[in-house]
């Protein structure tokens, strides 16, 4: 098995470890998380953070780990440009998740008892991200960065009953002196059976752009 192929099926297994957790916690309650239980969460961490790090470094030289093509990129770009210029734009496919993502991320809504996202594509607007992240004073290459950042192929499935989301375990540097973990929050309501990038939150972020 090539190295690339030894990481992400090492991915794959931590988001299936991280599922069987979450439905452990989800049995005790969090009053009753025992020592052991928030010592696994460090440990579950931590090893999506080497996970991280070490793929990262193999892709600097195998062209990237993104699910996210260059061409879809363009196109949250153009979205972007045209709503920093007043205009309206059309709703673009930017890509899919992985299949260890999309599995994990259904794993958990079926627990919580939430409908299982049905077509494994992702389509963008962007208007709220663009909203959100413009008032923080961040450019809209910024806001690229923050996209292909959170639509990494490493990006761990963080589901609650109010925000379905991935996020990029792997720290990265902004352009503002911050190491950044990039969120992306879907919709998976208004555009089934596809799920809509509906913003990105690039966590960490205490030195924010001078506007």
């Amino acid at each position: 098995m090539a190295g690339r192929d030894k990481f992400k099926a090492f991915n794959a297994h931590l988001q299936r470890c991280r599922c069987a957790h979450f439905r452990h916690c989800k049995r005790v309650g969090e009053g009753g998380k025992p020592r052991h239980t928030r010592l696994i969460e460090r440990v579950i961490l931590s090893l999506y953070e080497r996970c991280a790090e070490s793929y990262m470094t193999l892709n600097d030289n195998e062209g990237g780990a993104l699910p996210i093509s260059e061409d879809d990129l363009q196109n949250v770009r153009l979205n972007l440009t045209q709503l920093s210029a007043g205009e309206k734009p059309v709703m673009v496919v930017v890509g899919s998740l992985t299949d260890a993502q999309f599995n994990a991320v259904n794993a958990v809504r079926r627990q919580l008892g939430l409908h299982e996202i049905e077509q494994n594509e992702i389509v963008f607007i962007g208007r709220h991200l663009y909203n959100s992240r413009s008032a923080d004073g961040y450019t809209v290459e910024d806001m690229v960065d923050q996209v292909a950042s959170a639509l990494s192929a490493l990006s761990v499935a963080e589901v609650s009953v109010k925000m379905t989301c991935i996020q990029n375990p792997a720290a990265r540097p902004d352009r503002y002196g911050n190491q950044v973990r990039d969120r992306a929050v879907f919709e998976a309501t208004s555009k089934k059976p596809r799920m809509e990038l509906f913003s990105v939150i690039p966590k960490g972020d205490n030195i924010k752009p001078l506007k």
